[in-house]
């Protein structure tokens, strides 16, 4: 090593070279790196959607869910799954197993549920998909006006056809995007009157559409059979004939029935800002840069629009990269001012030339990273970007120490080339070191299992290869620079740290000299910090009062239309106008569904009576206010609104989903049990003052009419009851007999009864069914009708059946582990010696349990790995505790920091701390070494050490002022603030203050006392013991 530190500091051609080199490549680097607002994370979850038209929720479980979760049991690399059987729907959670080729099991799942072969005959192919960010889009686009719906639709499809040509588009989603179809609409007392049922005109219809390759005529030249007896146009359904005898006896569809080119019945409405709309969601390939690509679309609207009627309109309901875009703004704008504000630092506090060569260190390290982050992956966005700012001042620390070392031998009178070999050599190891710590201290974050662990991984990625190439760059080309850059000699005895330093001296000198004292004192600190956080302060997993999203659910009476619902929900738009513009970009309704769109658990659900508006806010900066207060004027506002079974009103927060404060599953087979503990467990939670937005996952769905056959009777009147079955169902939902293509679109015929045949269960009754003697049977004969009511869902975990309860908790009352223990003691006697129930605990208060387990791994890992490096150096087991001390003191530091800004506690903090253990250390270790020296070289008298430890003054001030200023303007908003990484820029900045005073003061008192302990074994276990021994024998 010190053999390649010579060669560098002898050759500066050479590092220049490097220098110009490592610029260019990383130059590169940052112009092909893909931009993304957060990092893209894996949750480590599947859904299997599987589709059965018309059935009802208890069908659904019965003849699909338990089917696909029987299968479920036995994958390999599956943690647990839940499931929701829902009218018409099965869609089932699959939770993998942490560290599992996710992958690789989802291929499973979707080739062991392919392998089920007793689905019913109308249940669609089940989809196995992914769930992961990666999936939210780039961009939303709102096609409306007073235009017809035809007329809007071929614009949809001719704005999808130019979007999805740009190379970084994966997929487009449409919504409100009708399929087309011809309906044809039988009455029935015209079908009744002709002899003829419902089922006749379907399969009328099916055999009169035929194309069918006959196969190969062989002759002379061979030639392909094709038989057609295919509609040339949409409407020739009309004249199928259905029946036909002599003396042109013929019934056709056109005599019994209307028949009309339309589109499919929709089951949910989209509407923007209050307009009906067909909305384009576009999304990106996982390779692709979502700005790129919002730039590319919003370059074919420009081309696209103007060529449009003056009725359609075509606007961005949302892009979301602007949202990416914003937030790595944010970041680099905190990262300027803090560049300037370092920069300012050393100019000001060093020699300039020192200074400049020093400031370079930032660039080049920066760069030196960009090399690597291609290969590891890493992206540019907010969590990456941030991580540059928390380094930002610790670039320049090395090249700090180091230079400063090599001035102080230049000002000794050693030539330019001798004061940098000597000056970097002396201090090489100590540098090396606070490298190591600091990336080791960093380096378990990306062991953190879940959620979290895939949102912070990148961070000591970026922390540790910027460092190293800091590290590089202060021993290899800083050196060289200054050895061949001339100085002016400065009188250092006239600046004000010099002065400061003066004071310094003499005060660590009574801190030395009052050794006791002094660790006495930082220890009444410590105390203090702890009886605050226990008694003052609060643990909240995540805590911010900014979003870019607000949501407003709704309910209306059961059995509401989805029009009646549609239009209740006009109530809400006045409202969020007035907020247009200014606070507020755009919003959107979809009516049907409570929409998985809103960030939050608890399950999707579809009704007629359900729907809910996304509010999209204006960019933080933008915005005149905060979303909270938004929140809080349009929540006053709308919940006045009456005609609703029940209003909410909340916003979507940043950083990663952890669920809500409660989420509690109650897991039983025993429906009277389950059913009591959930509305004992409702009850309790509406008790409690700091809960709100209690809801579960069940429901009351639409009252049921149960058709039952009197199957002896049909048996012996030769009825089919599945085509019995198929009957009533095409009656109310209608039966997809045949298709044609036309004009490259899919036209599919719907075979239903008219409006009047629908609408009473008189019409039901009076239908006829076709026996196997082609006889028609009155199905008032054979069924006998009841109305009872029904369930929405049927929910299952790990195949049992359960019910799962959420609620929201305002975290100043109470946070969301207290309430939560506090629901686990009032249930307890359910569970206690009763194996027919298991309560899972979930959401908010699983992930806060899971963050602390890994942030406790985290601390322990960096711990252990500071310290093994810190004995290497030191060749002591003893010394590194004395540079260690800084750790627990100075979380008291943070402690304080975090009462008096008034901010609560939270996961942020501690990864905070866990960084700043390598940090804080640094300094400490500077300290420690110094001291080491003058030990060795003068002795350990009160004066040569206070006098030592004032040689590691001013480069242990530099440092921290340097990184200090680095972190505080991203600390305080300066350049735009982030309500979730507030809490770690300010533990890791006022930390790092707290540190230097400790490593002023409290490390050489330390260090003092541990020299008593010298010779005596391991931190003096001997003199203790000898100690202990003395009071012993005098007792005696």
């Amino acid at each position: 090593m010190n053999g390649i530190i010579e060669f560098f500091i002898k050759k500066p051609k050479v590092v220049n070279i490097i220098m110009i080199l490592l610029l260019l490549i990383g130059i590169n680097s940052i112009r092909t790196i893909q931009r993304e607002g957060y990092p893209s994370v894996d949750f480590g979850v599947a859904v299997v959607t599987t589709v059965f038209p018309g059935a009802s929720p208890e069908d659904v479980e019965i003849s699909v869910t338990r089917k696909v979760e029987d299968t479920l049991k036995g994958i390999e690399g599956i943690d647990s799954f839940s499931s929701t059987s829902m009218e018409s729907v099965s869609q089932i959670g699959v939770y993998f197993e942490q560290g599992s080729d996710y992958d690789k099991t989802i291929n499973t799942i979707q080739k062991k549920i392919n392998q089920i072969n007793d689905f019913p005959s109308d249940v669609e192919i089940p989809i196995v998909q992914e769930i992961s960010n990666d999936q939210i889009p780039t961009m939303e686009i709102a096609i409306t006006g007073a235009a017809d719906y035809e007329k809007k639709r071929e614009v949809a499809k001719a704005l999808e056809k130019r979007i999805r040509r740009i190379k970084e588009v994966s997929d487009i989603q449409k919504f409100g995007f009708l399929d087309r179809e011809v309906h044809v609409k039988v009455n029935q007392e015209k079908m009744n009157a002709e002899y003829i049922a419902l089922n006749q005109v379907s399969q009328a219809i099916f055999l009169q559409n035929q194309r069918i390759g006959a196969g190969t005529m062989r002759s002379q030249q061979e030639k392909k059979v094709l038989f057609l007896s295919e509609f040339e146009e949409v409407l020739d359904v009309k004249d199928v004939i259905i029946r036909s005898g002599f003396q042109n006896n013929k019934v056709k569809i056109s005599d019994i029935a209307t028949v009309e080119s339309t589109y499919s019945r929709p089951d949910l409405l989209y509407l923007a800002n209050g307009e009906e709309l067909i909305n384009l969601i576009v999304f990106k390939k996982n390779n692709a840069d979502i700005i790129n690509l919002a730039n590319s679309v919003e370059e074919e609207l420009d081309i696209f629009t103007p060529s449009l009627d003056e009725d359609i309109k075509v606007d961005v309901l949302f892009d979301y990269s602007e949202n990416a875009e914003g937030l790595i703004q944010l970041v680099v704008n905190n990262a300027i001012i803090g560049l300037i504000l370092v920069l300012l630092t050393l100019f000001i506090l060093l020699n300039f030339k020192v200074a400049f060569w020093t400031a370079l260190g930032i660039p080049l390290s920066i760069l030196f990273a960009f090399l690597f982050f291609p290969s590891l992956e890493v992206r540019i966005n907010f969590i990456s970007l941030m991580s540059f700012i928390i380094v930002l001042g610790l670039l320049v620390d090395d090249a700090i120490v180091i230079a400063e070392n090599i001035f102080s031998y230049r000002e000794k009178g050693l030539s330019p080339i001798d004061a940098s070999i000597q000056g970097t050599k002396e201090v090489m190891w100590p540098v090396i070191t606070t490298v190591l710590t600091t990336i080791v201290a960093f380096a378990p974050l990306i062991a953190m299992s879940g959620v979290m662990g895939e949102f912070m991984w990148q961070m000591p990625v970026v922390v540790t290869f910027v460092l190293l190439g800091s590290l590089v760059e202060s021993l290899f080309i800083l050196p060289s620079h200054i050895a061949h850059s001339k100085f002016k000699k400065i009188n250092r005895e006239k600046s004000f740290i010099f002065t400061l330093g003066n004071y310094y001296e003499k005060f660590v000198y009574k801190c030395l000299k009052y050794r006791w004292l002094t660790v006495l004192a930082f220890i009444i600190m410590l105390i203090v910090a702890i009886a605050l956080l226990v008694t003052s302060m609060k643990f909240v997993l995540f805590s911010t009062d900014e979003g870019d999203f607000l949501f407003i659910k709704f309910e209306k009476p059961i059995g509401t239309p989805l029009e009646e619902t549609a239009e209740s929900a006009k109530a809400f738009y006045p409202i969020i106008d007035e907020y247009l513009g200014s606070q507020v970009l755009s919003y959107m309704t979809t009516i049907g569904e409570q929409n998985p769109k809103i960030e939050e658990s608890g399950g999707n659900s579809q009704s007629e009576s359900l729907g809910n508006i996304i509010i999209f806010m204006k960019s933080e900066s933008e915005r005149t206010q905060s979303t909270a207060k938004t929140l809080k004027s349009i929540k006053e506002k709308a919940m006045a609104i009456p005609g609703f079974e029940k209003i909410e009103i909340d916003q979507v927060s940043e950083g990663p989903p952890v669920g809500r404060a409660v989420t509690i599953t109650v897991v039983s087979d025993n429906d009277a049990l389950r059913t009591t503990i959930a509305k004992d467990l409702k009850s309790f939670l509406a008790d409690q003052t700091s809960v709100s937005r209690i809801q579960d996952n069940e429901g009351i769905g639409k009252n049921t009419l149960e058709i039952r056959i009197d199957k002896e009777l049909a048996s012996r009147l030769l009825i089919n009851f599945n085509e019995l079955g198929n009957m009533i169902r095409s009656i109310y939902s209608g039966d997809i007999v045949t298709n044609i293509t036309k004009d490259g679109e899919r036209y599919e015929y719907r075979v239903m009864m008219d409006e009047t045949g629908q609408s009473s269960i008189n019409s039901l009754l009076n239908s006829n069914v076709l026996n196997a003697n082609q006889k028609l049977i009155p199905l008032k004969k054979i069924v006998q009708i009841k109305e009872v009511p029904d369930v929405a869902k049927v929910n299952h975990y790990k195949g049992t059946r359960s019910i799962s309860i959420y609620a929201d908790n305002d975290n100043e009352i109470i946070t969301p582990l207290e309430l939560n223990e506090n629901i686990r003691q009032y249930l307890k006697h359910y569970t206690d010696d009763n194996i027919d129930v298991e309560i899972i605990f979930g959401g908010e208060e699983k992930a806060t349990q899971e963050s602390l387990e890994s942030l406790m791994i985290a601390m322990v890992l960096a711990l252990l790995g500071i310290y093994f490096i810190l004995v290497i150096l030191f060749n002591s087991f003893g010394q590194p505790f004395v540079v260690m001390t800084a750790i627990p003191f100075t979380f008291s530091g943070i402690v304080y920091t975090f009462f008096l800004h008034g901010m609560d506690f939270g996961f942020m903090a501690m990864i905070g701390l866990i960084g700043l253990t390598g940090i804080v250390v640094n300094d400490a270790l500077i300290m420690i070494s110094m001291l080491n020296r003058c030990r060795d070289e003068q002795g350990t008298d009160l004066k040569s050490l206070s006098v030592a430890a004032r040689r590691r003054f001013r480069p242990i001030l530099l440092t921290t002022i340097t990184t200090a200023a680095g972190l505080f303007p991203s600390a305080y908003g300066l350049g735009g603030t982030n309500a979730f990484l507030k809490p770690m820029i300010l533990s890791i900045a006022w930390g790092l203050v707290f540190a230097t005073i400790i490593t002023l003061l409290l490390v050489p008192a330390l260090y003092k006392i541990q020299l008593g302990f010298s010779g005596q074994g391991f931190l003096g276990y001997k003199r203790v013991y000898k100690f202990f021994k003395k009071i012993r024998s005098n007792k005696s």
